[in-house]
């Protein structure tokens, strides 16, 4: 129970008796005040939620409610698999409360692919930045070091732009001590405690073995940072007949193609491409995410930018692109001029691996965009198709030193989502006919993060990138991209670069 008491959320807290390290000051950035060795911050990692992961609820609480009122959060648990000592799979919807679920996790020798006997995982030091942050244990805190531990998860949802991840059972120079059930069972209510001050909810991510119990890995989303929705851009690349707009489709509808074109009719806009199954030019389409990692375009009837962003605290935004070799300048204009944070490409398991494939994948790493590849049609390919497209694959990112990891359960998930940006490419093999198939793919898409940091460009001079130009009851309107300062209604801005470079 969380309240007040030696029992609750507040008693005494024997980590304050350790000895604090010194402070780090890096690029005239100041941390927390807090650097004891539970709050010190972690190294930089990915951060998100996941479909299929535990999505605690946290309790809004008034700053001027006294203490002693504060109840116990909750933990609400959607669509996850737990594989039983028998080897079934357990999928249905159902809700359980922390204890429940924490002594589900403790009872079972088998959980999201985690075993008793898989090698622990040894974790590098933790860093003062970054959106990561290792906590061995919050048990019975005091209210001054609660404000500390509040202040930091602040400063960490800053520096992930909205999300941050904590690890649960790990001391600060990365040793995975882990937690037996009580003390962890104590430490989520704290953080989740703590994320309802913030107004956040908390995502419980996945839970493995440590040295002496178990690691939770946890993910902070704020509801909403600063008035401004996470906005994710994905470029989708892929040959002709890949499966480009047809997933699209199914990401946004949520329901099945049935393999006649039903899901790529809900995004294209032209009669002939809906026909032909052929983009020729490029559209934006976006799926929303809830604090809960839920995606919100299956929440209302239809599909209105304005409804899914209000629902939405991370917006993914699809840049869809013809695939055809004849497209080629309109995919290196999309690279340069609709700053994309990754690049999706879609290959067709039954066609392979093409020339124009190979083409698309220099394109993504000659602009320095990181690259996630999906495999479609694996329903309709044969074994021997699927696995000779995937020798192909790997192949060729291994010619631009890239690292491809197969996904294949949630730890692949969480792991390829944390070093995307270095030199891991995460490959999916999906059927768009069946939307079970896409539930990792989902995962992972709530769990890109931002890759540029726009936040920190608020306060330059306004830049308007201008992409688009429509014509509207003769009226012009412009499209594009902010990239720095702002942009408000009525104001000025100068137009160009002219022949002469200046600007009227």
């Amino acid at each position: 129970m969380i309240g007040g008491g030696s029992d609750g959320l507040f008693g005494s807290d024997d980590e304050d008796q350790k000895q604090k390290k010194p402070q780090k000051v890096k690029g005239g950035r100041k941390p927390p005040n807090d650097r004891s060795p539970e709050a010190k911050n972690a190294t930089s990692q990915n951060n998100g939620a996941q479909n299929g992961s535990q999505s605690i609820k946290s309790k809004k609480r008034t700053k001027n409610k006294p203490q002693e009122e504060i109840k116990e959060n909750e933990i609400t648990t959607r669509q996850y698999r737990i594989k039983s000592r028998n080897g079934g799979e357990e999928d249905d919807e159902k809700e359980t409360d922390l204890e429940a679920y924490v002594e589900s996790e403790y009872a079972v020798e088998t959980t999201n692919g985690l075993t008793f006997d898989e090698k622990v995982e040894m974790l590098t030091e933790e860093d003062d930045y970054g959106w990561v942050e290792y906590k061995w244990k919050l048990v019975n805190p005091t209210p001054e070091r609660v404000e500390h531990l509040i202040t930091q998860m602040k400063f960490r949802l800053e520096e992930g732009h909205g999300e941050a991840t904590y690890k649960i059972g790990v001391e600060d120079n990365g040793n995975p001590l882990g937690l037996e059930k009580d003390d962890m069972i104590q430490s989520l209510k704290t953080l989740c405690y703590m994320a309802s001050r913030l107004r956040a909810d908390i995502i419980l991510m996945r839970m493995k073995k440590g040295l002496r119990g178990k690691i939770a890995e946890v993910m902070v989303r704020a509801n909403q940072r600063d008035g401004i929705k996470l906005d994710v851009r994905v470029m989708v690349l892929g040959d002709i007949g890949a499966g480009k707009s047809t997933l699209i489709g199914v990401l946004t509808s949520g329901r099945p193609d049935n393999g006649k074109g039903r899901a790529r009719s809900t995004v294209c806009f032209h009669k002939h491409e809906r026909y032909t199954g052929r983009t020729s030019s490029i559209y934006h389409h976006i799926v929303g995410f809830n604090s809960q990692g839920k995606i919100t375009n299956h929440e209302i009837f239809s599909n209105s930018w304005a409804q899914i962003i209000d629902l939405s605290t991370k917006i993914v935004t699809f840049i869809d692109i013809g695939g055809a070799e004849k497209y080629a300048k309109l995919i290196i204009y999309g690279l340069c001029s609709l700053y994309p944070d990754y690049v999706l490409l879609v290959v067709s398991a039954s066609n392979g691996v093409t020339k124009n494939t190979e083409d698309k994948i220099s394109l993504a790493f000659q602009f320095k965009v990181p690259l996630v590849v999906v495999m479609t049609h694996c329903d309709v390919a044969t074994n021997d198709q699927v696995e000779t497209t995937e020798e192909a694959l790997r192949y060729l990112l291994k010619r631009y030193q890239k690292y491809p990891i197969g996904v294949r359960d949630v730890t692949d998930v969480v792991e390829s989502s944390r070093w995307l940006k270095e030199n891991v490419t995460p490959l999916f093999k999906i059927s768009s006919t069946n939307v079970a198939s896409l539930e990792h793919f989902i995962t992972f898409l709530n769990l890109l993060p931002v890759k540029d940091d726009w936040s920190s460009k608020k306060m330059l001079s306004s830049e308007f990138f201008i992409s688009d130009i429509f014509e509207v009851e003769g009226k012009s309107i412009i499209g594009g991209t902010v990239i720095k300062g702002v942009v408000r209604k009525q104001h000025p801005l100068y137009l160009g670069p002219g022949v002469r470079g200046d600007f009227m």
